[in-house]
């Protein structure tokens, strides 16, 4: 899916204009953003006591994309932050158990842990940890008109 870019696509990113600049959505590849936590979506048996991963019960914006590679991307929004997950496996859209790597490269280790700490916060129903996410270098002298 990522190898061909469409009009919408430049460097690595998907990118779906809203009426408000602030309030594009982009979704990142993979591949190229350490940032996207890749997880596997595992449809949960009814006997199962693991709590199901819901998005509808998440207290934040879920957006979805499925791509044509049967791929799944969800970004999910609170406020000025937001959190990637690149999910294969199950659909998504229905109650499943989510499952990742344990051990990573080093250069990941920093960003998957940040991932899942965010993650664990809004399965809990909490919101993005602020302390997570890097200030915005262009703050307040941004403004849109």
């Amino acid at each position: 899916m990522w190898s061909r870019r469409p009009a919408t696509c430049h460097a690595g990113v998907f990118c779906f204009a809203e009426s408000c600049g602030r309030a594009s959505v982009v979704f990142w590849c993979p591949l190229w953003c350490v940032h996207v936590l890749p997880v596997i979506a595992e449809r949960l048996p009814a006997s199962s006591p693991t709590p199901p991963f819901e998005l509808s019960a998440l207290p934040c914006r879920a957006i979805v994309l499925l791509a044509p590679d049967k791929s799944q991307h969800v970004l999910l929004r609170n406020a000025d932050h937001a959190l990637q997950l690149a999910v294969s496996g199950a659909n998504i859209l229905h109650p499943v158990c989510l499952h990742t790597q344990a051990i990573w490269p080093a250069v990941l280790l920093k960003h998957r842990l940040r991932g899942l700490e965010c993650l664990n916060a809004l399965s809990l129903g909490q919101q993005l940890p602020p302390r997570l996410f890097a200030p915005e270098k262009r703050g307040v002298r941004l403004s849109f008109v």
